[in-house]
This record gives structure tokens, C-alpha cells and sequence, in this order.
């Protein structure tokens, strides 16, 4: 965390709890982190923050779990990869690239991947971390 180009010391770090996004429901209020432009405006996009609510979540066909979920908070370009919490700061998912049409335009939501969906590959590099260690 930065505090006007300062660190700041976190002295007790609460570990992220993973939303059941099998619960989500249309109308839920979410709140988006990321920074967008990467280094290109530090002072201007780092650490932004954007709310919406939960639009639509799409299952998959056993409708067991989530597998898209799409919000209409508006990202900036490049805040693809920024976490998604929910109310109770549980982690929904991390956003996704926009939407587009042919002509470059953006739909008007955002898609989020669910942590579930995730789940698999964030166990691969563990295990992956565990073998080189």
C-alpha cells in the first residue's frame, strides 16, 4: 500500500477468503481494484477503485459453478487482472479483459473469472513452487 510515495507497514495481513460465487445473485454490489495503464500514470491510476453489482452470472452446464460473471462497473483499459471483492470483502474473482464488438467497441460490462475457475491453476503453480523450493 502506498501513502503519498511512502510504504506503509501492514502489521497483521488477513488471509482472502474466496467467495462461493454459487451465491451470487443479480443486483450485489461488488467493487473492483486494479490499476489501470500499468506505470504509465502512477500518481493518477494506481490503486483505483470501482463499483457495480453483479449483472449476470453464466454456470456451467451442470449449473454447479460459476464460470462468468459480468458486472456493469466500468474498467479502464488494462485493469485486467485486479481483484473483485464482494461486501463482505470476500474474493469474487479477477476482472477480465472488456468485452468488445467487432468495431473495438466495449459492451458495457465487465467479465469477471471466478475464483473457482481458477482454482486448478493456482494449485498446478503451488505444487509447481513446492518442487523447485
Amino acid at each position: 500500500l502506498r501513502d503519498h510515495d511512502q510504504q506503509m507497514q501492514i502489521s497483521r495481513t488477513t488471509p482472502l477468503v474466496w467467495r462461493d460465487t454459487r451465491t451470487l445473485r443479480q443486483g450485489e454490489a461488488l467493487s473492483l481494484f486494479s490499476s489501470p495503464f500499468g506505470a504509465l500514470c502512477p500518481q493518477t491510476f494506481l490503486n483505483s477503485v470501482t463499483t457495480g453489482v453483479v449483472s449476470n452470472v453464466v454456470q456451467d452446464v451442470d449449473n454447479t459453478d460459476a464460470m462468468l460473471v459480468l458486472t456493469d462497473a466500468r474498467c479502464l483499459p488494462c485493469s485486467d487482472g485486479g481483484p473483485v471483492v464482494d461486501n463482505s470483502d470476500e474474493l469474487v474473482g479477477l476482472i477480465l479483459p472488456p468485452l468488445e464488438r467487432q468495431n473495438g467497441q466495449t459492451v458495457g460490462f465487465t467479465p469477471i473469472v471466478p475464483m473457482v475457475c481458477l482454482q486448478p491453476f493456482l494449485e498446478a503453480v503451488e505444487t509447481t513452487r513446492r518442487c523447485v523450493a
